[in-house]
């Protein structure tokens, strides 16, 4: 199995458990069981928002008591409420705007119903235009739908990288309010301007770079 495939599922299984260092990009990543009596860490240095190795973590706190229903609104008018995010224990981004987005992933479809995540389209330069979150000013949470391999778009996307300008694709844990939802993959969705992705470096875009669209795939 390709090298990058292999490191997903170490990633994604539960032998693997992932915890970020205080204030820093790299990650102590424990080996074996998680409920071994020993665990062996090592650190990692971490390339920039995203990171095969990294879980990160995503909270967002909106003070809105219909928070729900706004983001729900928001997908058919564009209109975005205001939250705060927060990657991990550092980086915090206030004045994000957060909408859904999505159509046969927002209504549902066939037996699966309609699902009680939705994807998500995060704007952190909402309120501020300078505001970027390492580098990348839009987010897209992506629910993966009808995917319960919940691996589509973070394998394929670090298999096809080997081979040619692809989107990057990792984990992050959500939490909204302080309530986990659940461990998301993120990555790089499609951009606003193919001729801006294509521009871009698929080794290191993002810390240093601009891109416009990123995607975290729920997991």
């Amino acid at each position: 199995m390709n090298k990058a495939a292999l490191s997903l599922f170490a990633v994604a299984g539960a032998a693997a458990v992932t915890a970020l260092l205080p204030g820093a990009d790299a990650p102590s990543v424990s080996t074996g069981s998680p409920d071994a009596t020993h665990c062996f860490y090592r650190a990692v240095k971490a390339t920039g928002l995203y990171h095969i190795m990294v879980v990160r973590t995503i909270s967002l706190t909106f003070t809105q008591s219909n928070w729900l229903t706004l983001l729900a609104n928001g997908r058919t008018t564009g209109s975005n409420t205001l939250a705060t995010l927060v990657l991990d224990n550092s980086a915090t981004n206030y004045g994000v705007g957060v909408r859904d987005r999505g159509n046969t992933s927002f209504t549902g479809m066939g037996p699966s119903g309609t699902p009680a995540k939705k994807s998500l389209n995060l704007e952190i330069d909402y309120t501020n235009a300078a505001s970027r979150l390492r580098g990348y000013k839009t987010l897209n949470l992506n629910n993966a739908y009808m995917d319960e391999s919940l691996m589509r778009e973070p394998l394929y996307f670090n298999v096809m990288r080997q081979y040619t300008v692809c989107p990057h694709s990792s984990f992050a844990k959500l939490y909204i309010n302080g309530a986990y939802w659940g461990m998301w993959g993120h990555g790089v969705t499609s951009q606003h301007s193919t001729n801006r992705f294509l521009a871009a470096d698929p080794g290191s875009r993002g810390q240093n770079g601009d891109v416009d669209s990123r995607m975290f795939v729920e997991c």
